[in-house]
């Protein structure tokens, strides 16, 4: 578990562009067919902000029924699913110049003159690592674990669903037996 609180806080190390999902454990995944919410031992990175909460599991479940596997009608399901997100906000000051433009002197030996427009502005973003771990709910073993750390402009709940589908991409889907 510290091993993810470390990768969860390393937001310094993050890159502008996009950054490759990471994938642990990965494990034939054929004997399992259903999925439940498990319960995460330490809360800290869960959003605040129930809004995310309910656009990260309604992407999640998605997901994970577009894969074939599907939830528990009455028995224990096969694996038990877990995420976690951590959030940084940021505030950019950029500059842009707009115009430029270049007077020449009318007489000679007297300088030329550049004019130059620029302007200020400040631009929102927000670092992002969701990690989604899935486990075996019979043993409690990871059998599938993936983390996606990137920046976005705005705030990630406007991302968030084009995140766990990247995230969740590397899942391999659920073959019937013949």
């Amino acid at each position: 578990m510290l091993g993810l609180a470390a990768r969860l806080s390393l937001f310094g190390a993050l890159a502008c562009a996009s950054a490759p999902v990471e994938i642990d454990a990965p494990r034939d995944l054929q004997g399992f067919r259903t999925w439940e919410w498990q319960p995460v031992e330490t809360r800290p990175t869960v959003p605040a902000d129930p809004v995310l909460d309910a656009r990260l599991r309604d992407a999640i479940a998605r997901e994970l029924y577009a894969r074939g596997f599907r939830p528990p009608r009455q028995e224990r399901a096969d694996f038990g699913v877990t995420y976690q997100v951590a959030l940084k906000r940021e505030l950019v000051v950029r500059t842009d110049t707009h115009a430029q433009q270049f007077l020449p002197s009318l007489h000679a030996g007297t300088p030329s003159y550049e004019i130059v427009a620029s302007e200020r502005r400040v631009v929102r973003y927000e670092r992002f690592a969701l990690h989604v771990e899935l486990r075996d709910s019979a043993t409690g073993d990871v059998v599938w674990r993936a983390d996606l750390e990137d920046r976005t402009r705005g705030r990630f709940l406007a991302k968030a669903d084009e995140a766990v589908a990247t995230l969740l991409r590397e899942l391999p889907p659920r073959r019937e037996r013949i």
